[in-house]
């Protein structure tokens, strides 16, 4: 019996590419004042959890614990985002193979490439929103997220492979 073809979870995995795209973008479009406004909000909330104590230092080394934490905090962030962006291009290209009965080792080639020109893209309209700048460093730490997600999906996708012979 040939097995029924389902561009199902081809179409999920295109949409959450989509829309971890139109948050990128979105996040990227925000002012300096606003993105900071934001990386803050998160930076206080982090600080909250790892130095209860936090409110006790005085005023020099709040401001210099704050400056450093909101740095890892702005850096997590592109890692993640682009984390998913790897994550569900990966998926998204592991499920197209698989519907048309593909085994291609060089997947992985596909999400990492994509997620690297996004992040050149993303970097680029940086340079345009008022008190924002592009930063290759950034585009680095953006393919470093999407090489990871990509790596865990090519792992799991042996481990299953290898699990099912």
């Amino acid at each position: 019996m040939r097995k029924k073809t389902s561009w199902i979870l081809p179409a999920i995995f295109a949409m959450l590419v989509l829309v971890v795209m139109i948050l990128i973008y979105y996040f990227s479009s925000e002012n300096g004042l606003q993105s900071s406004a934001t990386s803050n909000g998160v930076t206080r909330w982090i600080i909250k959890i790892i130095k209860p104590d936090f409110d006790s230092l005085e005023k020099t080394e709040k401001a210099a614990y704050f400056s450093q934490v909101a740095h890892y905090v702005r850096k997590a962030a592109h890692f993640f985002e682009y984390f998913l962006l790897g994550l569900f291009s990966s998926l998204l290209v592991v499920s197209v193979l698989e519907l048309f009965g593909k085994k291609n080792v060089l997947f992985f080639l596909i999400p990492i490439g994509f997620s690297f020109l996004y992040a050149v893209f993303d970097e680029f309209h940086q340079r345009y929103v008022r008190g924002r700048a592009a930063q290759f460093t950034d585009v680095l730490i953006d393919t470093a997220g999407a090489f990871v997600a990509t790596a865990f999906v090519a792992l799991v996708f042996y481990l299953v492979k290898r699990g099912r012979e």
